[in-house]
C-alpha cells in the first residue's frame, strides 16, 4: 500500500493508467491511497479501460480535478469517504459506493453507480443515460441532489432512494426512466418540472417505491406523461397539471398492485393529501386521470381552473361526477369558467 498523488506530468494525456501521471513513476493498484491535486498540468482525470484489470480497489480516494470513468470498475473500501471536489462524470464504468461519496458536480450518460453508501452532489447535475444502482434488491443508500437535476435519455433508478432538494427538470420524448425498487423524495420548496412527453416505467417492484411529493410537480407536457412510480402527495405537496394528459398509472399486480395515487382509497372513493391542481391554459383539454377515479369524499385540495380542465379515470369517466362530501380538511375550487 502506498500514498500516490497525481501530477499530470504527461502533456500528451491525461489517462489514470499513464504512469507518467504519478509521482511515484507508477500507476495505483489495490489498496493505495490516491490524492489527486488541481494541477495546470492536466484538465481532468480519465479512468478508462486502459486500467489494468477489471476492477480497481483502492484504500482512499481524494480528487480535486474533474474526474471522468468511461470503462472497468473503480472501488474503494468500505468506512472510507469518497471525495470528488471538482465534480464526476460518468460515461461507461463503475463506481461501487461502498462508502459515503461527495461530489461538486455530477454528470451520467452511461455505466452505473453503484452500492449502498450514500452519494452527495452539492452543485449541478445532469443525468442522461446509465444508472444509479442499490447492490441488492431492497431498499438500501441514498442520492442526495442538493442542486439542480437535469433528467433526460433512459436513466435507470435501482433500490435506492433520491433526495431532490433543488430545482429539477425532466425532458422526454418517447424515451422512459426505468425504476425498480427506487424512492423519490421531492423536498418542500423544490420544483419538479415535466417538459415534454415522458414515461417513467416500473420494472420490478418491492413494496417500498413511490414518490413522496412535498414540493411542487409542474407537468406542462403537451402531450401524455405516465407515472407508474405510485404517487405519494404529501400535506405540503401540490401537483400542478397545465397541458396535456397527465396519468397515475396502478402497478400491475405482479408488481404488488399497489394503487396510483396512493392518496385515493377506492374503497371509500375518498382523496387525500395536498393539493391537485389542473389548470386549462386554452389551448386544449387538460386532464389528470388515474384508475378508478371516482372521488366522491375529498380531504385534499382541489382546484380545477378553466372550462377544459378536468379529472378521469383512465377510461375517461368523469372523477367527480359522484362528488358529494367536501370535508374540513378539504378544499374545492372552480374558476375561470369550469
Amino acid at each position: 500500500m502506498a500514498i500516490i498523488t497525481w501530477t499530470g506530468g504527461d502533456a500528451a494525456n491525461d489517462l489514470w493508467s499513464d504512469p507518467d501521471n504519478w509521482d511515484l513513476g507508477v500507476a495505483p493498484v489495490d489498496g493505495d491511497d490516491v490524492v489527486i491535486p488541481a494541477t495546470a498540468a492536466s484538465a481532468e482525470v480519465l479512468f478508462d479501460t486502459s486500467v489494468a484489470g477489471s476492477v480497481l480497489t483502492l484504500n482512499s480516494l481524494v480528487c480535486h480535478e474533474p474526474f471522468r470513468i468511461t470503462g472497468d470498475i473503480l472501488n474503494v473500501n468500505p468506512g472510507t469517504p469518497i471525495e470528488f471536489t471538482a465534480g464526476f462524470t460518468n460515461q461507461g464504468g463503475r463506481l461501487d459506493l461502498d462508502a459515503p461519496t461527495t461530489a461538486s458536480s455530477l454528470n451520467i450518460s452511461g455505466g452505473v453507480t453503484w452500492g449502498a453508501g450514500d452519494f452527495t452532489v452539492n452543485g449541478p447535475s445532469v443525468w442522461s443515460n446509465g444508472g444509479i444502482y442499490n447492490s441488492g434488491d431492497s431498499p438500501g443508500g441514498e442520492t442526495f441532489f442538493n442542486g439542480t437535476l437535469a433528467i433526460s435519455g433512459n436513466p435507470v433508478l435501482e433500490f435506492r432512494e433520491l433526495h431532490l432538494a433543488g430545482t429539477t427538470t425532466w425532458t422526454s420524448s418517447v424515451n422512459m426512466w426505468q425504476i425498480a425498487g427506487g424512492i423519490i423524495d421531492i423536498l418542500p420548496g423544490v420544483a419538479f418540472n415535466i417538459t415534454h412527453n415522458a414515461f417513467m416505467d416500473i420494472f420490478a417492484a418491492n413494496g417500498a417505491e413511490r414518490i413522496n411529493n412535498s414540493g411542487t410537480i409542474n407537468n406542462n407536457s403537451p402531450g401524455e406523461t405516465r407515472i407508474e412510480l405510485p404517487l405519494n402527495n404529501q400535506s405540503t405537496g401540490v401537483l400542478e397539471v397545465v397541458s396535456g394528459t397527465f396519468s397515475l398509472l396502478a402497478l400491475p399486480a405482479v408488481f404488488g398492485g399497489l394503487p396510483n395515487p396512493l392518496n385515493y382509497n377506492g374503497s371509500t372513493d375518498t382523496l387525500t393529501g395536498g393539493t391537485w391542481i389542473v389548470r386549462d391554459t386554452g389551448s386544449s383539454t387538460v386532464t389528470l386521470r388515474w384508475s378508478g377515479a371516482d372521488i366522491v369524499n375529498n380531504a385534499a385540495n382541489i382546484i380545477l381552473d378553466g372550462d377544459s380542465a378536468v379529472i378521469t379515470s383512465l377510461t375517461g369517466v368523469n372523477a367527480l361526477a359522484n362528488f358529494a362530501t367536501n370535508a374540513a380538511a378539504g378544499g374545492f375550487t372552480i374558476q375561470n369558467g369550469k
